[in-house]
């Protein structure tokens, strides 16, 4: 999710059709917008459950999991524009998978590996089946949890969203060789047919049911504003980005959707409607324009937004400490107030020092030794050797 995309030191953008370096930024602080609203509505959760009884906190409705669909549109944006050279290229589709396979799963599998080492620690009768550690390391949905509603989660549960993620990647790669509006297209007509599909197959199988969701509409939206973006269509004045602002979070503040206040919500076209408009509005007033991020805490901003993924997937865990130290009689998390803060900005803090000191070194080192093998990534490097940034 959060893939460094700055070119390189004094280069001005990113070669023809690509959007300036502001803009880039800018994606990089809707990163790290997306991730730290849904790590505030984890942390929020946590800090009104350790509350000591009678506590006058009490969980707002705003829309922290919008941060997901914001994420969505972002990966849909991204794709294409990360991708201008390999569009029509020979072996553009095995580029693009391997730089979403080596971006994505080792993170993934390793917060998946730390989490059934702790299940087994703790209680090792709850381990899951055989099949749904591999459908988790897999990115196939499967109902670890017994749900029986078609939301699917894998062991680590917030790991759903790469499922859809994957899917979309998978799509997107089968439709590259065709050129940038023609992949765009295509991925569009294979994502309302999936659609068409779930509503039609009932009752359908768990994947199925879970894949063929409308909220897989939101990569599509991203990408179709990717378009208009690199041909230069999508200047918009600054009285309506503000508009945009304003009624994208307001919309997600004020949460009015009943349907939208469950603990889990799936994803239908009232997510949809509720979430992924709000969300497309951001976005778009995100790339309409100029958005300087230059300054200080602009730059840690964007930093938060390259350690978006880590924060993402990582979080969890620092709550699980946060926990602990609640039932080891720290008597200051049973302040939910205290909790938040501490909760939420140590997740981040602990995701970048994961970012600086794990991810980012991992990527490099798999992107190079990838590279040395031989792999079809001579077209478009991985790695640019003036920045060291995997692409």
């Amino acid at each position: 999710m959060a893939v460094p995309l700055r070119p390189a030191p004094g280069a001005v953008s990113g070669g023809a059709g690509a959007p300036p370096v502001g803009k880039l930024d800018a994606i990089q602080l809707l990163r790290a917008l997306a991730a730290c609203v849904v790590v505030l509505g984890h942390v929020m959760g946590t800090a009104a459950r350790l509350q000591a009884p009678g506590g006058a906190f009490v969980r707002p409705s705003i829309a922290t999991g919008a941060g997901v669909d914001l994420f969505f549109l972002i990966s849909g944006f991204i794709m294409v524009v990360s991708s201008r050279r390999m569009f029509g290229a020979p072996d553009g589709p095995r580029d693009f998978l391997l730089r979403r396979l080596v971006r994505i799963v080792p993170l993934y599998w390793g917060v998946t590996t730390l989490a059934l080492l702790l299940a087994f620690a703790g209680n090792h009768q709850a381990l899951p089946r055989g099949v749904a550690i591999l459908a988790s390391y897999a990115f196939i949905p499967f109902d670890t949890t017994g749900r029986g509603d078609g939301f699917a989660f894998p062991i680590v549960d917030l790991g759903w969203t790469l499922n859809y993620e994957m899917l979309f990647y998978v799509l997107f790669a089968a439709g590259i060789r065709a050129g940038r509006e023609r992949c765009i297209m295509i991925v569009t007509a294979a994502l309302i047919a999936l659609v068409a599909l779930g509503t039609l197959w009932q009752p359908a199988p768990v994947a199925v049911r879970f894949w063929t969701q409308p909220i897989m509409f939101e990569f599509a939206a991203g990408m179709w504003l990717a378009l208009l973006l690199v041909r230069g269509q999508l200047r918009l004045p600054p009285a309506v980005r503000i508009v945009l602002l304003v009624a994208g979070l307001a919309a997600l503040a004020w949460n009015p959707l009943p349907a939208l206040h469950q603990p889990t919500t799936l994803n239908g076209f009232v997510r949809l409607l509720g979430w992924g408009v709000p969300a497309a509005a951001l976005l778009l007033a995100a790339i309409g324009g100029p958005l300087p991020v230059r300054s200080r805490v602009g730059r840690a901003v964007v930093l938060v937004g390259d350690a978006s993924y880590a924060l993402y997937l990582v979080h969890p865990f620092w709550l699980l400490v946060v926990d602990r130290a609640h039932g080891h009689g720290v008597a200051l998390l049973g302040n939910a107030y205290a909790a938040i803060a501490i909760g939420w900005v140590g997740a981040i803090l602990v995701a970048i020092a994961v970012h600086l000191a794990l991810e980012r070194p991992l990527t490099r080192g798999l992107t190079r030794l990838l590279q040395r093998g031989g792999a079809p990534i001579h077209a478009v490097p991985l790695v640019d050797a003036r920045e060291g940034n995997a692409a």
